[in-house]
């Protein structure tokens, strides 16, 4: 009887770590944004209970951009600069962008930005992982 409760208690706990990798590895939308290419700089709003997470990525639609730094806001107060200098495709993705330290809570993204190409609107995705 003590056997069968503790493989029962085995197989509950080992069926509850298998399922948290495939939910942490996916990327989740956390908020987007349209950009005026005339323009050089603009902000995305992370709503509340979506911006928990340790990397992010841009992704672009519509019209290439490229970014030249990010400043992202935390919901404690505290920001980071992250220079980027990448150009981003229309269809594509930025790189990867690692956050310092644990899992924190982003409140809003700024951007600094130009438009390199044709098209005078691009459509930002703020993805978190």
């Amino acid at each position: 009887m003590l056997t069968r409760r503790r493989t029962l208690a085995g197989l509950v706990f080992v069926a509850g770590l298998a399922a948290r990798p495939a939910a942490a590895s996916s990327w989740r939308i956390l908020g987007r944004c349209k950009l005026d290419l005339a323009q050089e700089a603009d902000r995305i709003e992370v709503g509340p209970g979506r911006g928990r997470c340790t990397t992010l990525r841009l992704q672009v639609a519509g019209a290439a951009v490229r970014f030249e730094r990010l400043v992202i806001r935390f919901g404690n107060g505290d920001s980071i600069e992250v220079p980027l200098g990448d150009l981003v495709p229309a269809g594509g993705r930025s790189r990867a962008i690692d956050m310092p330290g644990s899992r924190r809570r982003i409140q809003a993204v700024e951007m600094a930005y130009r438009g390199a190409g044709a098209g005078d609107q691009a459509e930002v995705t703020l993805l978190g992982l």
